[in-house]
Order: C-alpha cells, then structure tokens, then sequence
C-alpha cells in the first residue's frame, strides 16, 4: 500500500487491514544481491461486514 520494500519471510499475515483496496508486492533478491527489476503484485479489496 504504498511503502517501500522490505526483507520479509514466506507466509505473511495482515491483521487490522482498513476496508478499501490493499496491494502486496514482492521483489526478489539473490544471494548476489542481484534484485529482481520486475517485481510480482497481488491487490484485494477488504470489505465491511
């Protein structure tokens, strides 16, 4: 949603999403520190119940 890249793990939770269109990228580093110029996203929509 907005923020740069961060080093995370597999298997990440959101917990507290406000309603509204959310996107999560990932971009991919080797252990050559090469980074990945094309990085994958997938976007949702949390709604109010």
């Amino acid at each position: 949603d907005g923020s740069g890249f961060e080093e995370c793990e597999s298997g990440q939770t959101y917990d507290d999403l406000e309603p509204g269109d959310h996107t999560f990228e990932v971009q991919a580093v080797d252990l050559a520190g090469n980074v990945d110029d094309s990085p994958d996203s997938r976007s949702w929509t949390v709604v109010e119940e």
